[in-house]
């Protein structure tokens, strides 16, 4: 095995070295910085999380084209399509692919070379990498363009506070490149597997959020047929629900009544905006109540955030049966 794994590394090293020289664009900067295509011939299950993410849309999305007047509001730009979030201040403006959003080089391209937290595993490398940066896993990387929730997740208590990669980027343990053809396979073979992160950026997975709001039952009483019920939340986040600097940030509540069939036969909303000082805050318990029809015999309990111009987005959903 150590004969066959030095073999692979001699072939690994032989071919690096004669197409080195085609890699050279994957650290250039500006006009010529790498498209996130490119990076994704190799790192191609991270550029598949990407591109459905809110990060590569960030450019393009239309309640953002709208809020800014087509691009002009100058002021909101440099997080949207950042040349690197590694500055002093406001990111700059990338002056090229900005159609990408919050791209690849916007996060790991640093001084001509690539960033990132993987260790280096390879013997050969087809571009210049500074490995093992613990920047990427702190909440630090992601304050820089999301600072009123980062100052939010400061305020927070120390005790057992997640980071925001914990929350929004999934763990996974894989190689930091897949094989596509012949060349890469080569280099791939040679890869460790190590535990990252998914380039999701989700908002939207119940399951990596479970622990997002405690919920209680207080109350469950029928009379004359009727369903009253009373429900707690409280926000376990270390930010605000809902955060978000811009856009008139909404969580909305909503409690539906279902039949034995499970069709909804009532339903009852609460819009929170953050904007007229109605987010929960981590720890605070706050308490909804509603009556229900008669033919209801279970309780759905929904929660989603979004803004006044987008869809919600659910991020917590639980049915309780109801007497």
């Amino acid at each position: 095995m150590a004969e066959a794994r030095a073999l692979l590394a001699c072939a690994a090293i032989v071919i690096a070295g004669c197409v080195a020289g085609g890699y050279e664009h994957l650290t250039l900067v500006e006009d010529v910085a790498p498209s996130a295509e490119q990076c994704g011939e190799c790192h191609v299950a991270i550029f598949e999380e990407f591109r459905a993410s809110a990060h590569a849309e960030a450019w393009v999305r239309p309640a953002f084209v709208a809020a800014t007047s087509e691009h002009r509001l100058v002021e909101c730009l440099g997080c949207h399509a950042p040349a690197t979030v590694f500055t002093e201040g406001v990111p700059v403006l990338r002056s090229a692919r900005r159609e990408e959003g919050v791209t690849c080089v916007s996060c790991h391209l640093q001084d001509c070379a690539h960033a990132g937290p993987a260790p280096a595993s390879l013997p050969a490398r087809p571009h210049p990498v500074v490995p093992e940066q613990q920047i990427f896993l702190a909440s630090e990387l992601c304050g820089t363009c999301h600072e009123g929730t980062f100052a939010e997740w400061q305020r927070a208590p120390d005790l057992g506070k997640r980071s925001c990669q914990d929350c929004h980027m999934p763990r996974v343990t894989r190689t930091l490149t897949q094989a596509t053809d012949v060349l890469s396979s080569a280099l791939v073979a040679l890869e460790d597997e190590f535990p990252g992160r998914r380039h999701t950026f989700q908002l939207d997975a119940v399951a990596n959020f479970e622990d997002a709001l405690r919920v209680e039952i207080r109350s469950r009483v029928r009379e004359r047929g009727a369903v009253s019920v009373a429900l707690s939340l409280e926000n376990r986040l270390p930010h605000l629900i809902p955060t978000g600097d811009f856009g008139f940030r909404r969580v909305r509540v909503t409690f539906a009544g279902l039949d034995r069939a499970g069709a909804v036969v009532a339903t009852r909303d609460w819009e929170l905006f953050k904007e007229l000082g109605e987010a929960l805050a981590l720890g605070e318990p706050r308490t909804f109540t509603a009556s229900l029809p008669p033919e209801a015999t279970a309780l759905r309990v929904s929660v989603a955030t979004g803004k006044e111009s987008g869809p919600d987005v659910v991020f917590f959903q639980q049915d309780w049966s109801l007497p």
